[in-house]
């Protein structure tokens, strides 16, 4: 169930990056960008780009695997440390284990 909630909300995510896109494409941006909380967003998402790779980093065996997943991050946004939620820390119950 969590990951299906998490797969929804990162689906949800993208869902709306393509609607604000499709009506202002990226001109919209730098009016954001222009405001100060605007900024305060960003720097938040770059927070949230950092806590998430201390994590990964943490949770990766293979160090270069913690790279590739933190630079996507930062190339990509947080719809990337939801796939990473997904595929890294909700595995999927196998019959054995109980809910």
């Amino acid at each position: 169930m969590k990951r299906i909630i998490v797969s929804l909300a990162a689906l949800a995510f993208v869902a709306k990056c393509i609607s604000a896109y499709s009506q202002v494409g990226f001109t919209g941006f730098d009016a954001v960008l222009a405001q100060p909380w605007g900024m305060v967003t960003l720097w938040d998402v770059f927070l949230g780009g950092l806590c998430m790779s201390a994590i990964i980093f943490t949770q990766e065996k293979d160090w270069r695997l913690g790279v590739l997943w933190s630079v996507s991050i930062f190339a990509l946004g947080h719809v990337v440390s939801a796939a990473w939620v997904v595929f890294r820390f909700l595995p999927q119950a196998t019959p054995t284990q109980t809910k």
